[in-house]
């Protein structure tokens, strides 16, 4: 579960850093372009997602504890 947690982490720098490395370009290669479009987004999609993967991934964890902890009295 947390291989999960770490792929979504890690696909979002990946978006995150795409859209830098874009804007980066467009600002020193200004003078050669005839429209710039920078932005700055903030991908909050994104960080709920990783939040909604973080609370399944520790809740699903627990259970398995508990689990593993029940059956030992069984």
């Amino acid at each position: 579960i947390p291989c999960i947690e770490r792929n979504a982490i890690a696909a979002n720098r990946a978006v995150v850093a795409a859209e830098m490395v874009f804007n980066l370009m467009q600002m020193a290669l200004g003078s050669q372009l005839y429209q710039m479009h920078i932005r700055v987004n903030i991908p909050v999609f994104s960080i709920l997602f990783l939040l909604v993967i973080h609370v399944l991934a520790r809740y699903i964890e627990e259970n398995y504890r508990l689990k593993a902890d029940n059956e030992l009295f069984i």
